[in-house]
């Protein structure tokens, strides 16, 4: 027979738990947990041929969490970011990864690099671990996963307005050189590249590829290339590997327009004056107050020789991840410092105005959408300058303009 007399008691002893954590200031609770620190893991080249690449990620993510933790964290909880180095290399990055989820136990990572990515992308799946993509552009990127998220816009839409830049601004409508890197963000450029062209009425169209992004001899295949005889280049690498392309094709001759998948001082500093009259498709950067405290903090504390986007783009994505951790917090219960919970959050809350280059991010691609620009560099007494924006693209003019065709995986 039932005591009726300890009916209540389980209510009772609740809500006395209750009170007590009021009363000393306890947040945890019998199904979630207390939060001393956020960590946070990430994986950029910190060793090889792409370390400068890795510099520009890992400074800026420095930075940012340095700014935050002085501020008091996240609602007073501190952010800490484990960096693993993945040498821009797929097998590195597994490696990385893996460590990070088992070892460390992050339920996000920053990540970068197409190739690398695009290995790390199953076992992000299958752990539920989100990766935050501050440094690759690829067009296989779209859709690769269900917890992969883009701070760095893709290189469609950049490749989108440089190519209606070139063909409706320049009228360079004759015969085109595509060379690019044969890995995947390489292979996607050329694919995007080359479906996007006859839509502006070219038809004759050269293409070869370098193996990979270590080479530093381009003149065989730019000796090929100029037998074609063509009016325009388009040079799809990397950074350090695509300016040194460009600076051998001005060497062999080639004084034409060319257009490059991207720009920033990766691509200047190897080729020097060469990238005069090249062009290139970037997100616009705001000349505000974040932007120049954030390049004097990476060129006079961090040291970096340039301040591209990419660092940009890693600065931002701590600060939106940050925003994130805040949102989960208010909306999903004790437990919301999962892999699940953080990409919920980072697409549901959508609207990040109040980063340093705001955006806004796309539920169906999960990108954050930047305004775009055409860049290119000038020069002065034998120097070159900063790249400068020739011309801005608005939403509606961005819609307009043609779009090439995605690379599909197999």
């Amino acid at each position: 027979m039932r005591d009726s007399r300890f009916e209540g008691w389980p209510a009772v002893a609740a809500c006395l738990v209750a009170v007590f954590g009021l009363l000393y200031g306890c947040t945890e609770t019998p199904t979630g947990k207390k939060y001393t620190e956020y960590k946070l893991g990430a994986t950029h080249p910190r060793s090889g041929d792409q370390a400068s690449v890795g510099d520009q990620q890992v400074f800026a993510i420095e930075v940012a969490v340095e700014e935050i933790n002085a501020k008091g964290g996240v609602d007073g909880v501190p952010l800490k970011v484990i960096v693993e180095d993945n040498q821009g290399k797929p097998t590195m990055a597994v490696t990385a990864l893996q460590k990070l989820i088992t070892v460390d136990k992050v339920p996000l990572s920053f990540t970068s690099y197409s190739t690398a990515q695009l290995a790390q992308v199953p076992i992000a799946d299958q752990n539920e671990v989100v990766m935050v993509n501050v440094g690759a552009s690829s067009t296989e990127l779209i859709n690769a996963g269900k917890y992969i998220v883009h701070v760095q816009p893709n290189s469609a839409s950049y490749l989108r307005i440089s190519t209606n830049y070139m063909l409706t601004d320049l009228k360079r409508t004759g015969r085109w050189a595509i060379l690019y890197v044969n890995e995947a963000m390489g292979r996607s450029f050329n694919l995007y590249v080359k479906t996007l062209l006859p839509k502006y009425g070219v038809k004759d169209i050269f293409e070869d590829n370098w193996e990979n992004s270590a080479v530093t001899d381009y003149r065989s295949i730019i000796a090929k290339a100029l037998a074609f005889k063509p009016d325009t280049f388009f040079i799809g690498g990397f950074g350090n590997d695509m300016g040194l392309c460009l600076k051998q094709l001005r060497e062999a001759g080639f004084k034409g327009p060319v257009m490059l998948s991207w720009g920033g001082g990766t691509v200047s500093e190897p080729a020097g004056l060469a990238v005069v009259d090249t062009y290139y498709g970037e997100q616009v950067i705001p000349d505000n107050d974040r932007i120049k405290a954030l390049s004097d903090k990476l060129l006079n504390v961090k040291k970096l020789p340039f301040v591209g986007t990419q660092s940009i783009n890693s600065y931002d994505a701590v600060y939106m991840v940050a925003e994130a951790i805040k949102y989960a917090k208010d909306h999903y219960g004790p437990d919301y410092f999962t892999g699940p919970n953080l990409r919920k959050a980072l697409v549901e809350k959508k609207d990040y105005a109040t980063l340093s280059t705001p955006g806004v991010m796309d539920p169906a691609t999960q990108y954050l959408s930047r305004q775009l620009a055409v860049k290119s560099w000038d020069a002065e007494g034998g120097k070159l300058k900063p790249p400068k924006t020739i011309k801005v693209y608005t939403p509606t003019e961005f819609d307009a303009a043609p779009a090439g065709d995605l690379q599909k995986k197999s």
